[in-house]
């Protein structure tokens, strides 16, 4: 399948200025064996300027020129042309003169057909003609060097039968069959691109340029079906002047021609698109970035755009892409413009590319590298794991071991393509990231899900990385729990559980107070002194050997109230006398209970009596005692016990 090259200014086709002639021979190529191109060789750098690729199932051969401006004057005073193939690296001379614009392969990819100008001596009117030259691959040499007359060359292709090539010549564009007959295009016209569509046992002729209307140009493309040609297809947004095709590419598989063009707009930057152009299509989409050239899949479901990386066009999707929702795409690593593309007939896409280095401060170009690259899809990732994430059994944590390759794209183009299918139905969940996990929430408890991963970089996608994942079901929980007993400071609280918990599960509590704070973890409580004014609840966990635990938590609490003190009412021991000692036997309190005493004598308040003990004196004879035993306790109401009266005090 074959790309053209980007367009080149008109001037320098012609090779006006070129300083001496030479004669090409096969003698000045360079021999050796051919090699299939692996990933491995690439980027590889050229030290021409590529002006087309051509991709066979074994390699890549670039054609291109080294010229040299010695005066300044945008001409050429020394001119050398080349052909290379990316495998080997062994590059085919052309000789002196020689400006080698396009190329096409055999099917069997055995011979190449390159052609071009070199200065022609026998048209000096015209200073320069066009040429054609054979190279045989699997020695890389040149086995056929022939004139092709005066006048420009633009483009060629071969079906394996027959070569056709586009000329021009005082402005009448020619489409020549190699090896005899031609069919004119018309006036006025520069046959630019050229594809071929098979057509039973022959091909249709596709050409794509540029027609001279008014005081500009008009994108335009041609049907050629034997020595008939079709009506002209105006292509580009609206038809208008100062249009230009930039390149053209051919899906064999559906009929179909997409051409990319420009226009220049007054006052504005140019303008970009693609043309897809069928028996029963004519569709044009924006582009927002110059494109140089074009590259359709072989089986015609993606259309590659080169910019500063290689964007990749799914053809369902030509018109649905957005600034917001852009095609995919592959850096290169270049600061320059991608300005060939072109696919192989598995698939693999070469693009070249321009790599400048530029002044930090001027932004100024100091110099420029011509590299060569290959793109396909990368490796799978590898070591996919599902597992159930220990904060929810709806979560499924997806892991895996970063691809060993990046199939030709810079790093930082590798993402990941992620699809969970539920096996039951429904529409998959896709994502995509940068990172080798992924966290995919809210699925079905006992449902199986199928992931898949896959690496993609930007213009290919590797093969997806598959696994299975079941999402756990949870313990079937009882309907609901609550917090039993008196909720009091010193009461022991336990739970009340509404249904039932199956056989065998084992459980689990937490009480927690109305604050958040974390009151013990048995399955009773016993409330302290700090909850009083504070609200309790109860969680219960269940766990069962292969199944989710469950948790179910009770509301809270009444508040809690304050606790009540036990306390034996005191007994006074002694006897009632003045200067006798008289004693308080208290008994068993709530322990931690602090404890005071109050003496009374006829139930008046004895001043100072404030002891476990006490002796009567003169003041208090033929009165009664009696003690007051008062306890006191952090979140616990105040309980008083008084003891029985003693008999009146003697003297």
């Amino acid at each position: 399948m074959h790309v053209p090259r980007a367009h080149l200014p008109r001037t320098r086709r012609v090779g006006a200025g070129i300083a001496t002639a030479a004669v090409v021979t096969a003698g000045l190529a360079c021999l050796g064996p051919a090699h299939a191109a692996d990933l491995a060789d690439f980027p590889r750098t050229v030290d021409f300027t590529p002006t087309d690729l051509v991709a066979t199932a074994d390699d890549l051969y670039a054609v291109g020129y080294v010229g040299v401006d010695l005066d300044g004057d945008y001409q050429f005073d020394q001119l050398d042309g080349y052909v290379e193939a990316a495998g080997s690296g062994e590059k085919v001379s052309l000789g002196s003169g020689a400006w080698p614009t396009a190329v096409s392969a055999s099917p069997d990819g055995s011979t190449l057909q390159v052609i071009g100008t070199r200065t022609d001596q026998e048209a000096p009117e015209n200073g320069a003609g066009g040429h054609r030259w054979t190279i045989d691959t699997a020695t890389m040499t040149v086995t056929a060097s022939a004139g092709l007359g005066p006048g420009n060359v633009f483009d060629v292709a071969s079906d394996g039968t027959d070569t056709y090539v586009t000329t021009s010549l005082n402005d009448t564009a020619t489409l020549r069959l190699l090896g005899g007959g031609e069919v004119s295009l018309g006036d006025s016209i520069s046959p630019e691109r050229l594809g071929l569509l098979p057509d039973g046992e022959s091909s249709q002729v596709v050409v794509a340029g540029s027609d001279y209307v008014g005081q500009g140009t008009q994108a335009t493309l041609r049907m050629v079906d034997g020595d008939v040609v079709g009506p002209k297809v105006v292509l580009g947004p609206d038809g208008g002047a100062d249009e230009g095709v930039t390149g053209m590419d051919v899906d064999e598989v559906n009929g179909l021609v997409y051409v990319t063009t420009f226009r220049n707009v007054e006052d504005g930057p140019q303008e970009y698109g693609l043309n897809v152009i069928g028996p029963d299509t004519d569709l044009y989409v924006p582009i927002d970035y110059p494109v140089f050239s074009v590259a359709v899949s072989p089986d015609g479901g993606t259309v590659y755009l080169p910019g500063t990386g290689v964007s990749a066009y799914d053809v369902d999707r030509l018109t649905s892409y957005t600034e917001d929702d852009p095609a995919p795409a592959a850096s290169l690593g270049g600061s320059g413009w991608v300005s060939l593309a072109t696919v192989d007939p598995s698939g693999r896409l070469y693009a070249a590319m321009d790599h400048d280095v530029t002044d930090p401060d001027t932004g100024e170009t100091l110099s420029t590298t011509k590299k060569l690259h290959a793109l396909e899809a990368p490796p799978a990732p590898t070591g996919l794991a599902a597992t159930t994430s220990e904060w929810d059994a709806g979560t499924l944590m997806a892991s895996w071991t970063a691809a060993a390759g990046t199939g030709g794209a810079t790093e930082d183009s590798v993402t990941y393509r992620i699809s969970l299918q539920d096996q039951a139905g429904g529409e998959p969940v896709t994502s995509e990231t940068f990172l080798t996990e992924e966290e995919l929430s809210g699925l079905l408890p006992g449902h199986t899900y199928t992931l898949s991963v896959a690496t993609t970089n930007g213009a290919f996608t590797s093969a997806p990385a598959t696994t299975t994942w079941t999402a756990p079901t949870a313990v079937a929980a009882p309907s609901a729990v609550a917090v039993s007993g008196t909720v009091a400071v010193g009461s022991r609280l336990s739970v009340r559980t509404t249904g039932a918990w199956p056989a065998g599960t084992t459980l689990s509590y937490e009480w927690r107070n109305s604050a958040g704070q974390v009151l013990g973890r048995s399955s009773t409580l016993t409330v302290g002194a700090a909850q009083a004014g504070r609200r309790i609840k109860v969680s219960v966990t269940g766990e069962l050997s292969g199944a989710v635990p469950a948790t179910v938590t009770s509301a809270f609490s009444t508040t809690v109230a304050l606790g009540t003190l036990a306390g034996r009412t005191p007994v006074i021991s002694g006897t009632a006398k003045v200067g006798r000692t008289l004693s308080a036997t208290v008994g068993t309190w709530t322990a931690g209970t602090r404890l005071t005493y109050r003496w009374t004598a006829n139930g008046r308040t004895i001043p100072g009596a404030t002891a476990r003990s006490y002796r009567p004196t003169r003041a208090v004879v033929g009165q009664r005692i009696r003690v007051v035993v008062t306890g006191s306790k952090a979140g616990y109401r105040t309980l008083s016990r008084t003891s029985a009266p003693t008999g009146a005090v003697k003297r």
